[in-house]
Order: structure tokens, then C-alpha cells, then sequence
């Protein structure tokens, strides 16, 4: 099993290289929430609340694992992500759409925290055909996932109510290597690897909001 890792992130080395993939890719920020999301939202007209947002990750670089792992692939050349900033003002979007009475004074707090964000990347052909791809063109399906470990907290009087939350997103993307593949439509530009990381990123926000919506309905905010 550890030799066919390693054989795989070294292939995914040599499709690196071949891509010109040898520096950081800048992810491009996506805030957008679904408009299931928003039309499920039932505004609070007159609860007043305080809500606090908290994220013990950092914008920067990040370096996706493995499938199902956090074992992070080294040869990877990373992405540079706005994770933390984009779900807060995901977040406060929402708080902003479902109560009409925002006061930090107020005796009903809520508070999520983001205490880990991860990616996965990896393709879901076999080695051997992303080897020969990697030698002599061709197409290698990739599969991005992006996760994240939230804490939700209500304070209202006595003891706190608080839910962990993992929520994950996933996005599929066509990578294309040699003249031969750079000319059907997925190889286009609008649909590459750092859009298709926006998108899963997007997903799993949207699916923490989601989360956060069902919490507050069940504790009668």
C-alpha cells in the first residue's frame, strides 16, 4: 500500500511538471450561497442576537491530503486560499438575512467557530493510466473535496448549546495533458483545477450555513 502511494504522488509529480503546475495556485474567492439556502431562511423580526465568529486556520497556503486521509501530498505544489474569509462573510450574510436586530449588547449570543479546514485531491483513475497520460497525453479524472470542523454556540442563560459540525464538498475536474485534449470544451479555462477547488470550498460553505440555519430552528431562533 505504501508503494503504490508513493508511485501515485510521484506521478502526480511528473503531471505537475508537464502542466507547468510548479508553483502555488491561487484559489478564486467564492462567496455565492444557494438559493435553497436563501429561500429556507425564516427571518427573525424581533429577536435581537449577537453573533461572533471565530477561525483557528489562517488564510494562506494549503496543501490537499490524500482521499480520506490528512496525510498532506508533499510534491503538491499548494494553493493559496481565502477559506477563513470567504465563510465569514458567508456567515454574516446570513445572520444579517435571518435577523433584522443585530446588537453585540444582546443576552442571546452566537458564535461559530472554524477550527479546521482540509483539502483532498486525487484522481479516481488507475496508476497506470495517469502514467501513461503523464507520458503521452491524454485525460486524468480528479476529484476535490474540501472539508470543514466547525463548532456552533448558542448562549441564552445557563449553560451554553453547542453542536459540532463536519460538513464536506466536492467538485470533479477533467485534467487535460498534450495538444490533443487542450482543445475540447472542459480544457477551456473556465473549468480548471482552482475553479473547481472554488467550488467545492463553495459547497462545503453553503453546506455549513445550511447546518447553522437547521441549529438555531431547532433551538427556536
Amino acid at each position: 500500500m505504501r508503494k503504490n502511494r508513493k508511485y501515485f504522488l510521484s506521478v502526480l509529480t511528473v503531471v505537475a511538471l508537464l502542466t507547468g503546475c510548479v508553483s502555488s495556485i491561487s484559489i478564486p474567492t467564492t462567496t455565492r450561497m444557494s438559493d435553497a439556502i436563501m429561500m429556507g431562511i425564516n427571518t427573525s423580526p424581533k429577536q435581537t442576537v449577537a453573533f461572533y465568529y471565530a477561525s483557528q486556520i489562517q488564510n494562506g497556503m494549503i496543501k490537499p491530503c490524500n482521499r480520506g486521509t490528512r496525510e498532506v501530498q508533499s510534491s503538491h505544489p499548494g494553493y493559496t486560499h481565502n477559506e477563513n474569509a470567504s465563510l465569514e462573510r458567508m456567515l454574516r450574510d446570513y445572520v444579517s438575512m435571518k435577523f433584522t436586530n443585530l446588537d453585540d449588547s444582546s443576552d442571546t449570543k452566537i458564535k461559530v467557530t472554524l477550527r479546521d479546514f482540509w483539502l483532498e485531491q486525487y484522481s479516481t483513475d488507475s496508476a497506470g493510466k495517469i502514467w501513461l497520460a503523464a507520458l503521452g497525453g491524454g485525460e486524468i479524472n480528479v476529484m476535490v473535496v474540501a472539508n470543514l470542523d466547525l463548532v456552533y454556540e448558542i448562549f441564552r442563560g445557563g449553560q451554553p448549546v453547542t453542536k459540532v459540525v463536519l460538513v464536506s464538498g466536492d467538485s470533479a475536474h477533467v485534467a487535460g495533458i498534450g495538444t490533443g485534449t487542450s482543445t475540447s470544451y472542459i480544457h477551456r479555462g473556465r473549468e480548471s483545477i482552482e475553479f473547481r477547488v472554488a467550488e467545492a470550498m463553495n459547497v462545503a460553505n453553503n453546506k455549513a450555513i445550511a447546518m447553522l440555519n437547521h441549529f438555531l430552528e431547532a433551538n427556536e431562533l
